[in-house]
């Protein structure tokens, strides 16, 4: 069922973006941003098009690359999305999200073997690791962006790494594991503190008039935001999830409390 407050607020955004692609049609992010909005109204065939303009002016454009690559896999073209994703990674090979893409989409093909993964290692000046191995190598930080609850007594345990900072949800098995890895001396970036990103790109394109800037502007305070918890971490000697928890509790009885004084329902 569409939800209709949302859907006439994208088809408003949608106007406006429109009216900057007409005034300047050489404007690369309206293109982008029409893309994005007509992903979002389910109007695929359009948001290519959108896509493919943005490519046009701007080759190396990794949002438009990966998301055009995101909705020709959604139409069913696989053979197109994967030339799409792995132009995304050529063309940026820093950006974790197109490899994440496209290996989701080679691992569904079974497309698995040692001479892709040795191009995509060499691409990225990185070395290649068994799966089962992974989590015990001596590296600065660990980064699981995949399984949540993998952080556990035994897991722990084995760790070799400095910091864990991934893209995962509840990477921690209890609230009892963020204590684990202090008293081994590991950092652990709170999750949803880190990855964060996502829901603050939901939010913006939920307003209506949704502007790539202002996304990447309000994600810069992430890492104010985890710095202060880890600040706060070393001073109390808590752990960093436990903080974490804290000023998340804070701050909804912040926005509550706001939203009942606007609503007229304190004393």
């Amino acid at each position: 069922m569409t939800e209709w407050p949302g859907y006439l607020q994208r088809l408003e955004a949608l106007k406006k973006v429109d009216a900057r692609v007409a005034a300047n049609p050489d404007d690369t992010e309206a293109h982008f941003d029409r893309g994005r909005l007509l992903t979002d109204l389910d109007r695929p065939v359009e948001a290519r098009d959108a896509y493919i303009e943005v490519i046009k002016r701007s080759p190396a454009h990794f949002g438009a690359l990966n998301n055009l690559g995101g909705v020709l896999y959604s139409g069913g073209f696989r053979s197109a999305a994967r030339s799409a994703y792995a132009e995304a990674v050529a063309r940026n090979p820093e950006n974790p999200l197109g490899h994440f893409n496209l290996g989701n989409l080679l691992r569904e093909e079974g497309d698995l073997d040692g001479a892709r993964a040795e191009s995509v290692a060499r691409r990225c000046n990185a070395t290649l690791a068994a799966v089962d191995e992974v989590l015990w190598l001596p590296v600065d930080i660990v980064a699981p962006c995949a399984m949540g609850g993998i952080l556990n007594a035994s897991t722990i345990s084995q760790l070799r790494c400095r910091a864990i900072a991934g893209a995962a949800n509840n990477q921690l098995a209890n609230t009892q594991a963020g204590a684990s890895l202090a008293a081994r001396g590991i950092v652990y970036a709170p999750d949803y503190a880190i990855n964060v990103g996502g829901l603050i790109d939901l939010v913006h394109a939920r307003r209506g008039d949704y502007r790539l800037a202002a996304v990447l502007e309000d994600c810069r305070g992430i890492y104010a935001t985890t710095l202060d918890i880890l600040g706060r971490a070393t001073a109390s000697g808590e752990a960093t999830n436990v903080i974490a928890d804290r000023l998340a509790e804070e701050r909804f009885r912040d926005v509550s409390v706001s939203s009942a004084v606007r609503a007229g329902r304190t004393a």
